[in-house]
C-alpha cells in the first residue's frame, strides 16, 4: 500500500492542474455570453512633474523690426533672438518662407523697431541671393549704431538680413526680407 501512495498522489497533482488550466473555460459557444465578468483595464499611472514646465509660459516675443522704404512699412521676419533671458536659434531663413518686398535699385532703407519699447544699439546688414536658401555668399549692406540706415541692394531678388543688438542689455536679433529689385 506505501506504494499505491505516491502513484495517487501524482495522479491527483495532475488532476488539480487541469482543473486549473481549465478555469473559466466554457462549453458555450461562440459568440454566446459569458458567467465571466468583463475585464476592467487598469489604470495607468502617470508620474507628475515635480517643476512646472519651462513652456507653461509663453516665450517672450522680441520686438517687431519694420523695413521702411519711402514711407511704406514692411514687418520682418525674426529669425534667431535674444530677447528678456529666452533664446531661440534659427538657421539664415530662404526667400521661400518670405513675402516679397519691391525696392527701387538704389533705395535708402531703414529698420526701426516697433512699439517703441527698446532701441538698438549696434545693427549689421547684409544680403544673399534669393536661390541661396543657406546664404553660403552674403553681401555686406552696412553696419553701425543708431539710426538703422542702408542703400538697398542692386538688381536682383534678395534675402535682406538685419542683425541687431537691443539696448538695455535686452539681447539680439535677427530679421529678414525678401527684397525684390527691378
Amino acid at each position: 500500500m506505501s506504494r499505491a501512495m505516491p502513484g495517487r498522489a501524482i495522479l491527483a497533482a495532475g488532476i488539480l492542474a487541469l482543473a486549473g488550466c481549465t478555469a473559466g473555460a466554457s462549453n458555450a459557444p461562440p459568440g454566446a455570453p459569458s458567467d465571466a465578468p468583463p475585464a476592467t483595464p487598469s489604470q495607468s499611472v502617470l508620474a507628475e512633474p515635480s517643476v512646472a514646465a519651462a513652456t507653461d509660459a509663453p516665450a517672450p516675443e522680441p520686438p517687431v523690426a519694420e523695413l521702411v522704404i519711402n514711407g511704406d512699412r514692411y514687418p520682418g521676419t525674426v529669425g534667431g533672438y535674444t530677447w528678456d533671458g529666452y533664446s531661440q536659434s534659427a538657421p539664415w531663413l530662404p526667400a521661400t518662407g518670405l513675402l516679397p518686398v519691391d525696392v527701387p535699385a538704389g533705395t535708402a532703407l531703414s529698420v526701426e523697431l516697433a512699439g517703441g519699447e527698446t532701441g538698438v544699439t549696434s545693427w549689421t546688414a547684409r544680403v544673399a541671393d534669393a536661390a541661396d536658401p543657406a546664404a553660403a555668399t552674403t553681401q555686406p549692406l552696412g553696419a553701425g549704431g543708431t539710426p538703422v540706415s542702408f542703400v538697398g541692394p542692386g538688381s536682383g531678388a534678395w534675402v535682406l538680413e538685419v542683425r541687431v543688438t537691443y539696448a538695455d542689455g535686452q539681447g539680439d536679433g535677427a530679421y529678414y526680407w525678401q527684397l525684390v529689385v527691378p
